[in-house]
């Protein structure tokens, strides 16, 4: 369905799917903060797409939570985040 009152921010979209997989970006605004969440966390591709996309938004780096259910821990997704300075939370680690 559309809405016919416009909205508070022009989204930018942005295309990261491959041959191999895609993602859904799933974003939740609060007041000073954003979550984005994930099913697995690899080598932070899509991951740091997403904030990126988010942060073009005008929210900083640092008001945001990146959540997987998974993190590859031995590629370096969660490194990439943690660099722009967005906080990673998952519930498991492969390792």
């Amino acid at each position: 369905f559309f809405f016919k009152q416009k909205t508070a921010y022009e989204i930018p979209k942005r295309d990261w799917s491959s041959d191999v997989c895609s993602s859904d970006l799933k974003v939740s605004i609060k007041p000073n903060s954003v979550i984005i969440i994930d099913d697995v966390l690899a080598t932070g591709g899509t991951a740091v797409a997403m904030c990126e996309l988010v942060h073009q938004l005008g929210i900083p780096y640092q008001c945001m939570i990146f959540a997987s259910l998974i993190d590859i821990t031995f590629l370096p997704g969660r490194k990439k985040l943690k660099d722009l300075g967005v906080t990673v939370e998952t519930l498991i680690d492969v390792k």
